[in-house]
């Protein structure tokens, strides 16, 4: 199963080679999606790690801190009296905040675009799951490609995918269709109606036959039950065969990489996806409470620096100067407005 290679690109535009949701024969539902659909290079199920075929993934490197500079405040007062400004200040604590309010706002830009380019469509209502009568018990698998060695670990995630949609998955991989390798959507359809009808006694199941004729081609067909339909809507049903493709680069065993697609799938589809706008208002909003938060501790510790200096001053200044006091009484007046 593109056991060679690494990740390939998602290539430029045409060779649409995808039909979500096509009309099927009787009351249930048919659809495919191909990687030739992408155009261009095939994404390649390379095994070796690679990104994302649409290039999602955030690139090396990172930000750069920046360095902040420090300066002495210092000299010789009037009374003779070193006067030191504690030390090493830096040159603005609010030019740091800033920086890194800045920082944190492009990582979380960054990362809603990423999660924007994912192409995995919304959910964008919760739908109730089927009724667990409808769909007898089955088998969830036919691995006729012999990809699959934890056969436990893909039903485990099969099962999750039933336990919340109430639709039992059936999962159908294979290499050719019939000793062919270039398959009609017509074929694939009535393939998939005719193991339907052979293995299946109700209409409470979705079929998937995951066809891979060579490395990096492969197409993805479903058909859903009339009574599955009621969850595996047009939207759940692009939303299932995005997280395969989505996935296809993944660094993921053949194992993994069906049992994740379920899981997500029935995560997803189960509950309305929060948009992107609303979680970058809410981002926003946050970072914004922060840099207050931030400045305003900022002005408090510098209005206690500034207590401290005057009130040594105060104590720095010789009692026996004619003006003492009233240098001293001028230094109190300065501290109490920091109070």
């Amino acid at each position: 199963m593109g056991r060679g290679g690494g990740g390939g690109g998602s290539g430029g535009g045409g060779g649409g080679g995808r039909s979500f949701g096509s009309s099927g024969s009787g009351s249930r539902s048919f659809g495919h999606v191909s990687s030739s659909s992408r155009g261009g290079s095939s994404p390649g199920r390379g095994r070796g790690g690679g990104g994302n075929g649409w290039g999602g993934g955030s690139g090396g490197g990172g930000w750069h801190r920046e360095r902040r500079w420090s300066r002495s405040y210092g000299g010789y007062n009037d009374y003779g009296h070193r006067r030191g400004y504690g030390g090493r200040r830096t040159r603005s604590g609010v030019s740091a905040i800033v920086t890194l309010a800045f920082v944190v706002l492009m990582v979380f830009i960054l990362t809603l675009f990423n999660n924007s380019r994912s192409a995995v469509p919304a959910s964008t209502y919760e739908r109730e799951p089927l009724g667990k009568g409808l769909a007898a018990e089955t088998a969830y698998l036919k691995d006729d490609a012999h990809w699959i060695d934890n056969v436990r670990e893909v039903e485990r995630a099969m099962k999750y995918f039933y336990d919340k949609t109430g639709v039992r998955p059936y999962l159908w991989i294979a290499e050719s269709l019939g000793g062919s390798s270039y398959v009609t959507d017509d074929e694939a359809n009535a393939a998939l109606n005719d193991l339907y009808d052979a293995e299946i006694s109700d209409e409470a199941h979705i079929v998937v036959l995951f066809l891979e004729t060579s490395d990096s081609d492969y197409d993805i067909y479903y058909v859903a039950g009339s009574a599955a339909k009621t969850v595996m809507d047009q939207e759940a049903c692009d939303i299932l065969m995005n997280y395969f493709i989505k996935y296809y680069t993944r660094d993921y065993d053949d194992n993994e990489y069906f049992s994740q697609v379920f899981r997500d799938t029935a995560d997803r589809i189960m509950s309305k996806t929060v948009s992107t706008g609303v979680i970058a208002f809410g981002g926003v909003a946050g970072i914004v409470v922060l840099v207050v938060l931030l400045l305003f501790i900022t002005s408090m510790v510098k209005k206690g620096n500034e207590r401290k200096r005057l009130n040594a001053e105060i104590l720095n200044t010789p009692i026996d100067r004619d003006d003492a006091f009233d240098i001293q009484d001028e230094a109190e007046k300065k501290a109490k407005e920091y109070e």
